[in-house]
């Protein structure tokens, strides 16, 4: 009995153990194949989580804005958005605190070991990265350079640019008996505040304490622009408040990047800044700009402070770059037209622009040489058609414009037999050629220099800043009748004097040389010569006839030959 189950104990164990022998490495291999498996499965999984990471950080980089626009405060050429110091589409941007979010996630899945446990270490110091992005999120975006002192809110709702112009002026002329032309001056002196608020609100306030236009040498404080712009959609924007009007070309270009010193006559047939309301936009992929708006009436060439209560005027501009997105030769070419018009009725006489309505008018340097009556007034309607063009190919710049203006003008002396109403038609063409001499790419915009120059600070031949040298024609002619006697015999005209202070009308040919030293400091060197002409209309004597002719001892009394220098401080 004991012999039998001692074998049967034995067979037992036997057949137990070569069981255990061949189950054994079958476990074993099972289980380390479930091991690899799972650790195929975490490390597909990591992988996957490396690559979604890499697939945020290139849509965050397309998304954040690296460039910001200088800031002009005007729609020019119709392809900037005018302070949209945030950059990009800011429907759908990304802001710094959405980043900081996505990298504290995306480290935390990096950090997970095979297990999906965090270590105490990593856990510690992610727990200190999230501190950090926390007080980041909050923390203003600050900085200050070329472009001035800009601040960003984290958010990226909010941005506000503090910056300045400064352009100190000699100017000589040659061949005139009167030195008073003949001065140093502080032509603009200029502080200006810009952004946005809350995305889709533009602004600016820019004051002025320099010289108030080109014939004016004394210092004053006025507002130039003080304006918002509601641009949520930038095919349909709303501008209201102080700023220039849609009209010419060269007139909406920044001050400090008309190519002259001084615009030519062509801004002098048109407003320099109205109060008013203007809709306006980019459409078709900013090929396009339109703007129209509804703006006080003002003189001429005049910087308006407060509305003078003398009606309101439309003014429209379309302005197309048809090639502005291809990377070709036509990509530098816009051409437009504006126009205005205005039915002014309620301008009282008097001696200063605003109640009247008028302002003189002056050479391209700015030598006074059309003053109007006293008694002369601005009555009627008022209309402005101006065709506009650029193109500008490599270093290769030209730019275009004529403006036809025809007002209704009243002589109103007191005496019924000398009262007169005229339509003055007068009119004003210019053209510019601009060629980069160091060979960077010209622009209506701000022109930056391939290599600053470097004050002799180093031997690089190629740190000269950027030269550029400039030709421009042009010429204004004013209405005849302007010079018409209104009665046989009698003195009054519509300009004030006579012919010794007055002309008809200029040709003026300029030649300039700029330098830019770097984007913020700019030397303009100018040469101008305008030979005068009169009117046959303009006489002294009794009976209407003769030539008029300026007498000796004025400062038109012969052909204006002027040197003109500037330097230029910008941010």
């Amino acid at each position: 009995m004991n012999q039998n189950l001692i074998t049967l104990l034995v067979r037992f164990l036997m057949r137990f153990g070569v069981f255990i022998l061949v189950t054994t490495p079958l476990t074993f291999i099972h289980a380390q194949n479930s091991a690899n498996a799972q650790d195929q499965s975490v490390q597909e999984q990591l992988d996957a989580l490396r690559r979604e990471i890499a697939d945020l950080k290139r849509n965050a980089n397309r998304a954040t804005p690296t460039t910001e626009q200088q800031g002009t405060g005007q729609n020019i050429g119709g392809t900037t958005t005018k302070e949209s110091l945030l950059g990009g589409d800011r429907r759908n941007m990304r802001t710094p605190q959405d980043d900081r979010q996505g990298a504290a996630i995306q480290d935390e899945r990096l950090a997970m070991d095979a297990d999906g446990r965090l270590s105490i270490v990593e856990r510690k110091q992610e727990v200190a990265e999230e501190e950090a992005a926390k007080k980041a999120a909050t923390a203003p975006n600050l900085s200050f350079n070329e472009k001035g002192f800009v601040v960003k809110s984290a958010d990226g709702n909010h941005a506000l640019r503090l910056g300045g112009t400064l352009q100190l002026d000699g100017r000589q002329y040659l061949g005139q008996e009167n030195d008073a032309n003949n001065q140093f001056l502080i032509r603009r002196a200029r502080v200006y505040a810009s952004g946005t608020l809350w995305k889709y609100i533009d602004f600016r306030f820019m004051p002025d304490f320099g010289t108030l236009d080109a014939q004016n040498t004394r210092n004053t404080a006025i507002i130039c622009d003080a304006w918002l712009n509601f641009n949520a959609q930038k095919e349909i924007q709303i501008q209201l408040g102080k700023f220039k009007p849609p009209i010419g070309l060269e007139m909406l270009q920044s001050d400090q990047n008309t190519v002259f010193m001084e615009r030519g006559p062509v801004g002098q047939l048109q407003p320099n800044r109205q109060l008013g309301f203007m809709p306006n936009g980019l459409l078709f992929d900013d090929t396009l700009n339109w703007a129209v708006g509804v703006f006080a009436s003002a003189p001429n060439n005049y910087t308006q402070t407060t509305d003078t209560q003398d009606g309101y005027g439309i003014a429209a501009r379309l302005f197309a770059r048809p090639f502005v997105n291809d990377a070709d030769e036509l990509s530098g070419l816009g051409f437009g037209v504006a126009g205005t018009y205005a039915n002014a009725d309620d301008y009282a006489p008097g001696s200063s622009a605003i109640s009247n309505g008028l302002n003189s008018f002056s050479s391209d340097p700015g030598v006074t040489c059309f003053t109007w009556n006293s008694a002369a007034q601005r009555n009627g309607a008022i209309y402005r058609i101006n065709p506009q063009a650029f193109y500008y190919y490599g270093p290769w710049g030209i730019q275009a414009e004529y403006i036809v203006q025809s007002q209704g003008v009243t002589l109103n002396t007191g005496s019924a037999t000398q009262q007169r109403q005229i339509r003055d038609t007068s009119w004003a063409w210019q053209a510019t050629l601009s060629y980069n001499i160091t060979g960077e790419d010209n622009s209506f915009d701000s022109l930056v220099p391939k290599n600053n120059f470097d004050f002799f600070q180093s031997e690089d031949p190629d740190a000269v800043g950027l030269w550029q040298i400039a030709f421009r024609a042009d010429q204004l002619q004013l209405d005849s009748d302007l010079f018409r006697q209104p009665t046989p015999g009698s003195s009054n005209t519509f300009a004030s004097g006579n012919a010794a202070s007055n002309v008809r009308g200029f040709n003026s040919y300029s030649l300039g040389l700029n330098w830019y030293l770097n984007p913020n400091i700019r030397a303009y060197f100018n040469a101008i010569y305008t030979p005068w002409y009169y009117s046959s209309n303009f006489s002294s004597s009794a009976d209407g006839s003769g030539v008029g002719s300026p007498g000796q001892g004025n400062s038109i009394s012969n052909d204006e030959i002027a040197f003109t220098a500037r330097l230029q401080l910008f941010f």
